[in-house]
């Protein structure tokens, strides 16, 4: 998960457990991934992508084994904000 300049993560915790979700831009919010962390092991669980432009068709899939539903729904739509 690397994080440096033009990077913008936003992090929360559930349970004892870190997730992160990073953007693949900070100027833009096209693409997004969301981490769980726990310890030193990093586990991408969802990913956030939309087409560049005045085009619908936004995609999220996740791993509903690593997190659930609602916490990956509102919290994108919260880093979209």
């Amino acid at each position: 998960m690397p994080v440096g300049f033009g990077r913008h993560t936003e992090s929360f915790v559930k349970d004892c457990v870190t997730y992160t979700w990073e953007m693949e831009s900070r100027i833009r919010s096209k693409h997004m991934s969301l981490y769980k962390i726990i310890g030193p092991k990093i586990i991408e669980v969802g990913k956030y992508s939309r087409k560049w432009g005045f085009v619908t068709g936004e995609t999220l899939v996740f791993d509903t084994r690593e997190v659930g539903e609602l916490v990956a729904v509102l919290t994108c739509l919260a880093m979209l904000n």
